[in-house]
């Protein structure tokens, strides 16, 4: 085989590998499986103005591109020796061959990313990489009969013109390779409460925001040690067994099917449900702490002297002067009926009643007050607060949890 061979098959497989990982391994795992065989569906909804679509189209199309373009090459130079008789061959077989190895390409792509959970497996797809590889057939033929014998030409065909195309495809890896870092979170794809506790036994929802709840097992963690539990499952709801002991605190793991363990985000601490990891407690002399009467001191930092009362349906904020008026003070309330939230909070499966202390609604003694009403219109299973100092970190200096 010639080094032009070797150099254009490279580029063919080097380009390929940029296709898979862009597709595939730069890509967040989804926890559901999803197809769409309906044709040209994205394409009517792009015609209808859905441009976050449109752009979809056009990067299907224009990653194969380059792939038709280095494909047609690569044939071009493997059937005869100088590119003279190469373009004397047979231009309606080439043709063929291009775009039956980019649909081909593109169908096992589109069958991986269904069975990897990274992606859906899309007709539209299918044809949009299809149309992309023809593109570049016709691309390279087009170059092929401007170049002729000019040898500047044939450099840039070629030569600069193919390592354009591989340095586009890795760019592309690695701008994808940065988003994943950012993306790549499976907590955000389920929802995940306890609603009872029952000596060993406790039982709750677990289920995926989009799509069916695939099997799954939970397992309690204490330290480095894990016990899986005996888990009965009805539909979106659970109960699961395990032997616990007295004082300890155990994160709630959960594992799809061919997935690794991962946390729930919700600890169990005797009867307690809990979002935060540690023990909470208030502190055992609450002589000198601020009092509100008929109200309930549900959690505190005095290191930040910050204090959460509960009177009937509304939370009472004491914040001292040491928290400043830039820091955000964290308010989520979760519910095991997500699906009840406001339209605007439903995707992320918590309300956020967070705010920053600048105005209060009153002064108790040297405190700021806010009261914030907890919503009646879905019921509300876990409060978490906290401050949020706004730091280039975004560390969290106090962060808490209790039952309404």
């Amino acid at each position: 085989m010639t080094l032009r061979r070797l150099w254009r098959g490279f580029l063919v497989a080097a380009f390929a590998l940029c296709i898979v990982y862009i597709t595939l391994f730069s890509r967040t795992v989804s926890l559901s499986r999803e197809m769409g065989t309906n044709l040209f569906e994205s394409w009517r909804a792009f015609i209808a103005g859905d441009k976050t679509i449109g752009q979809g189209i056009l990067l299907n199309i224009g990653m194969f591109i380059p792939f038709g373009y280095l494909t047609a090459a690569f044939y071009a130079a493997f059937d005869v020796e100088d590119e003279e008789s190469a373009r004397k061959s047979s231009k309606l077989g080439m043709a063929v061959l291009v775009i039956l190895t980019g649909t081909l390409f593109s169908l096992v792509v589109e069958v991986l990313q269904y069975r990897t959970g990274r992606g859906m497996f899309e007709v539209d797809d299918l044809f949009n990489n299809s149309l992309g590889a023809a593109i570049g057939l016709v691309m390279y033929m087009v170059i092929s009969l401007l170049v002729k014998e000019q040898k500047a030409g044939r450099v840039l065909a070629y030569g600069l013109l193919p390592a354009l195309m591989l340095a586009a495809g890795l760019a592309g890896g690695w701008k994808m390779s940065r988003m994943v870092l950012m993306t790549n979170n499976h907590a955000d794809q389920f929802w995940f409460s306890v609603e009872q506790v029952e000596g060993d036994s406790f039982s709750g929802r677990c289920y995926l925001y989009d799509g069916k709840t695939p099997n799954y097992q939970l397992f309690l963690k204490s330290g480095k040690k894990s016990q899986k539990t005996q888990l009965v499952r009805d539909g979106k709801k659970f109960t699961a067994t395990a032997p616990r002991e007295d004082g300890k605190q155990y994160e709630i793991q959960v594992q799809f099917h061919g997935f690794p363990k991962m946390t729930t985000g919700v600890y169990l601490n005797g009867t307690n449900t809990e979002y935060v990891e540690g023990t909470v407690q208030l502190p055992a002399d609450l002589s000198n702490e601020p009092q509100l009467a008929n109200a309930d001191l549900k959690a505190c930092s005095v290191d930040w002297d910050c204090y959460v009362f509960e009177s009937g349906r509304e939370l009472i904020f004491l914040v001292g002067s040491v928290v400043p008026e830039s820091t955000e003070v964290i308010c989520h309330l979760h519910t095991n009926e997500p699906e009840r939230l406001p339209e605007q909070r439903v995707e992320h499966g918590f309300d956020n009643l967070g705010f920053f202390p600048e105005v209060p609604d009153r002064m108790v003694g040297s405190y700021r007050c806010f009261v914030k009403p907890i919503p009646t219109s879905y019921p509300v299973s876990q409060i978490i607060v906290g401050l949020n100092p706004g730091t280039e970190t975004g560390e969290i200096v106090w962060n808490s949890s209790f039952r309404p």
